[in-house]
């Protein structure tokens, strides 16, 4: 069966991953979402006072080109069941990533590329051979303790080659330590050094994925169909038992 799904992550050692996080961190289907134990210990945001986005028509600006074979056009939105702005970031990555599966990643540290969610967009198709399906979004920040557990689990497993191939994991830093600090190539090059993931990863200085969560519910971890770049399951905190679960039942159903 094609869900072969996170063969550590959801059987053995994330059950004690997730025990460890607040109670509060339960999957969120239909978009809501609930704080974990990577709140921010001053409850603010490097983003006090900046103006909401409500995932409409603003959402839709940043995209430069849609069609067949491009990009799906809008309307873009936030929520689950929505189509996902074609957000794009600088960050690192094996410039072949497409093509390599979870284990025979090399990420390039020495000088930050750019990248979009457009480079996920049917991958299975760009690269011949490749199976990814499913594009699993980590957002998360330096000084987020769920986030360092979820890392902590999510690394080894992804680098054993204990992912579906069927999925990509995408990591986006947003802020460094202490709170509200900005992400940096420099302290994106040390997480990626202590923490040895090889799956692409981006920083997000200027907090472009707030409109998908609020700051006080970090790590974020949703799940994008790669066919359509619908946004299919969305959880606020490191529930990698409900992640696994999610990709399982959505890679079935297909």
């Amino acid at each position: 069966m094609l869900a072969r799904v996170l063969v550590t992550l959801v059987l053995t050692s994330l059950l004690a991953l997730t025990a460890g996080c607040s109670d509060s961190t339960g999957g969120a289907t239909d978009g809501s979402v609930a704080a974990d134990s990577g709140q921010r210990a001053d409850g603010g945001s490097s983003a006090d006072g900046a103006t909401p986005t409500d995932g409409s028509g603003s959402l839709d600006a940043a995209l430069s080109g849609c069609g067949p074979g491009t990009y799906p056009c809008g309307p873009y939105g936030s929520k689950v069941g929505d189509t996902i702005d074609n957000l794009t970031f600088k960050g690192f990555f094996d410039p072949n990533f497409l093509c390599r599966g979870a284990g025979a990643m090399k990420p390039d540290t020495a000088t930050p590329r750019e990248i979009s969610l457009g480079h996920f967009f049917r991958g299975d198709s760009r690269c011949p051979g490749s199976k990814k399906k499913v594009l699993w979004v980590f957002v998360s920040a330096g000084w987020c303790h769920a986030c360092e557990q979820q890392m902590a689990q999510l690394a080894p497993t992804y680098n054993a080659g204990q992912i579906d191939p069927a999925v990509e994991v995408f990591n986006v830093l947003f802020e460094n330590t202490p709170p509200g600090t900005p992400a940096t190539e420099a302290f994106a090059k040390t997480y990626i050094d202590h923490h040895q993931g090889t799956f692409p990863m981006a920083i997000d200085p200027t907090f472009k994925t707030r409109v998908y969560f609020p700051i006080n519910a970090t790590p974020l971890n949703f799940l994008v169909d790669l066919d359509t770049m619908k946004i299919f399951y969305a959880v606020n905190g490191a529930d990698l038992q409900g992640i696994g679960k999610a990709i399982q039942d959505h890679l079935a159903g297909r």
